[in-house]
């Protein structure tokens, strides 16, 4: 029994600790309330045992120029996405749009998308392949009033599709916009 137990706490343990760690990460931005503060933005990466060369597109986006850096073994970089906000952030709500990030590495690496606004931080940790799925459940808050802002500050979700064609059903319990 006790090698049992070893062996399920060992492989369960290896799971949790490579759970943010890939070569290939997709992300799209949420629309960050301006009025509150949504500059500036970041992708953070950290390369473990080998060097990364790290590579961002919007594939479905021409406009954007592809960023590369490279990060060091055991270290970690940053690149600014700032000047590209209004072809990253997903805005407006209910509409197919072409802002989804890829990120790219030649080793693996953990990643994150960082607002780095002091009153209105946010980080966004990057999930790589365990991101992908076809069946998600969403939870929401819907006790705490929000301060009003323009736009208005409300929870939401963001959908990336990795491949074309796809098609998304959104059933919901409430009404949403």
């Amino acid at each position: 029994m006790k090698k049992f137990a070893l062996f399920f706490f060992g492989f369960f343990s290896c799971m949790i600790a490579h759970a943010q760690t890939d070569t290939a990460f997709w992300f799209v931005a949420p629309e960050v309330t301006s009025t509150h503060g949504d500059r500036p933005i970041y992708l953070r990466f950290t390369a473990l045992e080998q060097d990364a060369k790290v590579t961002v597109s919007i594939p479905a986006n021409g406009s954007f120029f592809p960023q590369t850096i490279f990060v060091p073994a055991n270290s970690s970089r940053s690149i600014d996405l700032t000047p590209y906000i209004e072809i990253i952030e997903n805005k407006p709500a209910d509409q197919v749009l072409n802002h989804g990030l890829l990120i790219q590495s030649s080793a693996f690496i953990t990643a994150y998308y960082e607002v780095a606004r002091p009153n209105n931080t946010d980080i966004f940790s990057l999930k790589g392949r365990n991101a992908l799925g076809t069946d998600f459940l969403i939870p929401s808050q819907n006790i705490m009033y929000n301060v009003t802002f323009t736009p208005p500050a409300f929870s939401s979700f963001e959908i990336v599709a990795t491949e074309d064609n796809t098609h998304i059903t959104i059933t919901t319990s409430n009404n949403i916009t």
